[in-house]
């Protein structure tokens, strides 16, 4: 029962407070939006940097063991190698991404990048190489894997497996001695030059990765000179890394 001088709320009243609710909800909606628009664009650099820094490291093993058993590290200048010999532009990406071959003969059985068992004494082969990919609206740095004995290699020249997408780029260098420079002086040459100024005391290689990331995905656009060709900001937000390691079987 309802005493004298008491009310209940009107209708108008229940409107006005449902409304004030509702925007107050709306306000704390937004705020949550731009803040996990804040962190997704803190991340993208950061996830970016881990996958370039596991795509670089995995190459260390394989890089480090190139042409340990008396082969040519980089394929070349091996005859049956030529067409997967390192070549500039061959593969997809902007700017045209390298191809890159590493061979070494085997101690001991392992498997190469593509997860096939390969047998003591023969030489394994990986040549990686950038391209497009069904399972991917971006390119994909893929590897294919093979092996060479007795003058015949196997289960090379493939579109190889897909390690990773989101690839941009994929660019290589090689260190050469520097003629007429101090002792152990050295150079950075591309294949191209490599090939035609017949360079096989090849003493270290540098692999670089130009990564991106969804258009939706804060970071910041690349630009500027890498390995010899100039980036301007395009449409999408990408990283860009290299590493560098001594050949010592080269």
């Amino acid at each position: 029962m309802r005493r004298f001088g008491e009310r209940g709320f009107s209708l108008a009243e229940w409107l006005l407070a449902v409304l004030i609710g509702s925007l107050i909800l709306a306000s704390a909606l937004l705020l949550l939006q731009v803040q996990l628009q804040h962190l997704t664009r803190l991340r993208v650099p950061q996830s970016l940097q881990q996958e370039a820094v596991w795509l670089l490291t995995r190459w260390q093993h394989g890089v480090l063991l190139a042409g340990q058993g008396g082969v040519a590290a980089l394929g070349w200048p091996e005859p049956g190698l030529r067409a997967w010999w390192p070549a500039d532009g061959r593969g997809a990406g902007t700017p045209r991404s390298d191809q890159l071959l590493l061979q070494r003969v085997l101690a001991q059985a392992a498997s190469d990048c593509e997860g096939t068992l390969v047998a003591a004494g023969r030489v394994l082969v990986e040549r990686y190489h950038v391209r497009a990919d069904s399972s991917s609206s971006q390119l994909v740095l893929a590897c294919d894997g093979g092996s060479c004995g007795d003058g015949l290699c196997q289960r090379l020249g493939d579109a190889g497996v897909a390690l990773a997408s989101g690839i941009r780029s994929l660019q290589v260098l090689y260190a050469v001695p520097a003629a007429g420079e101090a002792p152990g002086s050295l150079r950075w040459v591309d294949a191209t030059t490599l090939q035609a100024q017949n360079e096989t005391g090849v003493r270290g290689i540098r692999i670089g990765l130009l990564l991106s990331a969804p258009e939706s995905a804060g970071g910041q656009r690349v630009s500027g000179e890498w390995f010899g060709h100039v980036l301007e900001a395009g449409p999408e937000h990408a990283g860009h890394w290299q590493m560098t390691w001594e050949l010592p079987h080269g």
